[in-house]
């Protein structure tokens, strides 16, 4: 049992600290390079690949599995192995782990998700029909407004994919208004 929560511990962990490591130094920057070209990436990663639920699911077994060998180790969470150097840093560790997985589950996930929806909406060259009830409309005439997706979570998750000003210059409002 203690070799099988070693190996499921060290596995996802590894997958889980690279692939924050890769996405940060690699793939966000590269999408937001891309512009509206990066949309289709993360269509594919987020949406149809699920990256955001591997990667939670993967945090979460490396904390469980953490947790697990913890007790194992402190003999039950006893206080001399918790006051030990040893017991200190995996304590250090397991505090950082659990923020993670933390922001993991309200932040990270949530946003990669809405970017998945953003990028499949862009492929389909619309959204209309899921997000006009969401688009503010201007006294005058009753024009969509360019700036709709300005009241969308501070346009967070267009900013993510880098292209909230191609969006602006080009009034697609109605897509920026599907994700809200």
């Amino acid at each position: 049992m203690l070799i099988c929560l070693r190996l499921i511990h060290i596995l996802f962990g590894v997958f889980w600290a690279g692939t924050a490591m890769f996405n940060a130094a690699f793939l966000i920057p590269a999408v937001r390079a891309l512009g509206p070209a990066g949309g289709p990436v993360m269509q594919e990663i987020a949406g149809k690949r699920k990256l955001p639920v591997y990667f939670l699911v993967a945090g979460l077994l490396t904390v469980l599995s953490g947790f697990g060998l913890y007790w194992h180790d402190s003999q039950g969470f006893t206080n001399g192995f918790m006051r030990s150097a040893g017991g200190m840093t995996f304590g250090i560790g397991a505090v950082f782990a659990l923020i993670a997985v933390v922001l993991g589950i309200f932040v990270v996930t949530p946003a990669a998700m809405r970017t998945g929806k953003l990028a499949a909406a862009i492929a389909a060259g619309g959204g209309d029909a899921a997000g006009a009830g969401n688009v503010r409309q201007d006294g005058a005439g009753g024009r969509q407004s360019p700036h709709a997706h300005d009241h969308c979570h501070g346009g967070g998750a267009l900013r993510l994919v880098g292209i909230d000003r191609s969006l602006q210059r080009r009034d697609r409002s109605p897509i920026a208004a599907a994700v809200c």
